[in-house]
């Protein structure tokens, strides 16, 4: 039993005696290092390394540089976003600017009424006023509207997005660059691409009932004042001195969406006297209405007409 004690007396000894000396060897090399500097002079650090000043300088420009790259790849993935419409498919570039106009005249009639194209702004609104009040009168087949059919074609190098909603309502957005276009609209497409073309190309006849098309388009879209300004002058002081009178005299003769089917286009002293029948769209089994219109043909694709008015319609 006393062997045993001995023995382990022994062991403890020699324990502290390696634990003493591993800890005088270590304060020994710290103090050794503290007091050591490179060829240069440099004093390493409390990891026994020796930090270059040089280097931490060209770390810190790499950083700047690194930050640079950063931003440069913010910027191009910013870009990426923006110009990744271009690469989106006709038909998603095509809601994109249906769903825009939509909810611009909903939320922002100024910017809408700027996006229109400048022709078609002052034929059809003379004013951000009339164009307001007729957002209000339509607001809401306007928030209810969605695309239905598209087209896309070029025009003078640029793209033409025709788009039509559920209730035959024309949409033609032309693109100057991505998401910047001008736009027009109607019930129908008055002068769709290559309209001028083929009009050009057809014999007098046909252009004179392309005309009355036109203008039974206009009236459909409740576009009184363009289908007031195309009225023969002498007609038009006759039987309507004023846009209102020509508005309420459409509204009382005309169907709500009308139709056209020609009987007969004869050319009789430089006018050409087109015999139609209007029909309902809404409902073909309304009797139609027998018209005569007489269309003078102007340069280019405009034009002037009158039709027959019986006096008790005007009363």
């Amino acid at each position: 039993m006393n062997n045993k004690n001995k023995i382990i007396g022994i062991i403890i000894c020699i324990a502290i005696i390696i634990i003493v000396i591993s800890m005088v060897t270590l304060i020994i090399l710290k103090f050794k290092m503290s007091n050591v500097t490179d060829s240069e002079g440099n004093i390493p650090d409390k990891y026994g390394d020796y930090p270059d000043y040089g280097e931490m300088e060209d770390q810190n420009n790499a950083n700047t540089e690194s930050e640079e790259v950063v931003d440069e790849e913010t910027k191009q993935k910013l870009q990426e976003n923006y110009y990744e419409l271009a690469n989106v498919s006709d038909q998603k570039m095509a809601e994109k600017y249906f769903v825009d106009y939509r909810d611009n005249r909903l939320y922002f009639p100024e910017e809408a009424y700027k996006s229109l194209e400048e022709s078609y702004r002052n034929r059809r609104f003379e004013t951000i006023e009339q164009y307001k009040e007729y957002l209000d009168k339509n607001r809401t087949n306007i928030a209810t509207s969605s695309m239905k059919k598209y087209k896309v074609s070029e025009e003078n190098g640029k793209k033409v997005y025709t788009c039509l909603d559920q209730n035959n309502n024309y949409y033609i957005f032309v693109e100057s660059a991505v998401m910047q276009y001008t736009a027009r609209e109607g019930k129908y497409n008055l002068e769709p691409n290559g309209f001028a073309e083929e009009y050009n190309n057809s014999i007098d006849e046909t252009k004179a009932m392309k005309n009355v098309n036109r203008f039974i388009m206009m009236i459909n879209n409740k576009e009184y004042d363009s289908a007031y300004k195309v009225l023969e002058s002498d007609f038009r002081d006759k039987y309507f001195k004023t846009e209102e009178e020509f508005a309420n005299y459409i509204k009382d003769n005309f169907f709500e969406d009308n139709n056209t089917e020609f009987n007969s286009a004869n050319e009789e002293e430089g006018k050409y006297i087109c015999k139609t029948s209007i029909i309902n769209n809404a409902d073909e089994n309304v009797d139609k209405k027998e018209k005569t219109f007489q269309v003078i043909l102007l340069e280019g694709t405009d034009f002037t007409l009158s039709f027959d008015v019986e006096q008790k319609d005007n009363q």
